[in-house]
């Protein structure tokens, strides 16, 4: 949903001068319907959005689930014991972000995320120490700022944007999304 948005944005309003880059992160242990999904998609807006980078980001291979439960002996992931989406998705989007962005110097950057308030008591908890009351907020890596545009939204709410709104590329559709 959100990528949707940023997108039908641009379109409406073309600015050269603004670089949009898309980072998704494959576990190594995702749902084989949601790693064809991430897949699809990035070629879906290549194809349609050439001006648009897509990266797929990954956790090094001692962070991988599979090494940190049978090498390391970590217990599985649970609701009470979550490292796993701190190693598998925010580290590896962390070490992009530092590798691009500090390495070209400051800029004008902010990271848009598909986050919401009511996913869960945690992410509420989350998003308020970021946020707090603000549109904004401020991530670790340089000088980027972050916001959370459909923070708000609740499930429905993004169920129905997206079963009532096309997406604007070919090939990767709404509708298998909202299918699976």
């Amino acid at each position: 949903l959100v990528l949707q948005l940023m997108i039908e944005h641009a379109i409406k309003n073309p600015d050269p001068s603004k670089r949009i880059m898309v980072i998704s992160a494959d576990t190594l242990v995702e749902n084989p319907g949601v790693k064809k999904i991430i897949h699809e998609l990035r070629d879906a807006l290549c194809k349609s959005f050439p001006w648009i980078e897509y990266h797929i980001v990954e956790p090094k291979e001692d962070n991988t689930l599979l090494v940190c439960i049978i090498g390391k002996g970590y217990q599985a992931p649970s609701v009470t014991f979550k490292y796993c989406v701190r190693r598998l998705k925010i580290e590896p989007a962390r070490e992009f972000l530092e590798a691009v962005f500090l390495a070209e110097g400051p800029e004008d950057t902010c990271l848009v995320m598909g986050t919401r308030d009511n996913e869960s008591t945690e992410r509420k908890r989350s998003l308020n120490k970021h946020f707090g009351e603000d549109f904004y907020g401020h991530h670790p890596v340089g000088n980027i700022r972050t916001a959370s545009p459909i923070r708000d939204w609740t499930k429905q709410e993004v169920v129905t944007y997206l079963a009532f709104n096309r997406a604007p590329w070919k090939g990767a559709r709404n509708t298998a999304l909202l299918a699976f």
